[in-house]
């Protein structure tokens, strides 16, 4: 049993260390891009979301805020993408995090419950790591 254990520790640790760039530090899905033209990075990433259906709803200088349907999901609910953007030396490193849309008092949404940790947190990976790609073969 604790080889059994040992094994699939083992096998984490070694999906964490070849993903490399796939969290950060506070663990939330993020990917560095090799390039500091935040410009295109959006672009890239609003483009692909828009394949899934999703809207802009903000964009800052450092975020960028989209509205979809929840990923990895089947179901109708609707989560917000909320995508922030740091640049140091050269490289600039997106995160993700997401919150599901919830009705709250007074008719108004409100995005309390977050999902980042979850299947939703692994699709915003894969496609960032998709829009990486694309920013980076160009």
């Amino acid at each position: 049993m604790k080889r059994a254990i040992a094994v699939v520790v083992d096998t984490i640790l070694i999906g964490l260390m070849l993903t490399g760039c796939a969290t950060t530090q506070s663990g939330q899905p993020g990917v560095t891009f090799n390039t500091t033209d935040r410009g295109k990075i959006k672009s890239a990433i609003i483009n692909d979301f828009k394949k899934l259906e999703f809207k802009v709803v903000s964009e800052t200088s450092d975020n960028l805020i989209l509205e979809g349907r929840r990923l990895g999901y089947t179901g109708r609910d609707t989560m917000h993408a909320i995508l922030r953007m740091v640049t140091t030396d050269g490289s600039t490193t997106v995160t993700a995090q997401a919150y599901l849309k919830s009705e709250g008092s007074f008719g108004r949404d409100q995005y309390t419950d977050e999902i980042t940790y979850s299947l939703t947190g692994t699709e915003l990976l894969k496609i960032l790591q998709r829009v990486k790609v694309q920013v980076e073969s160009k």
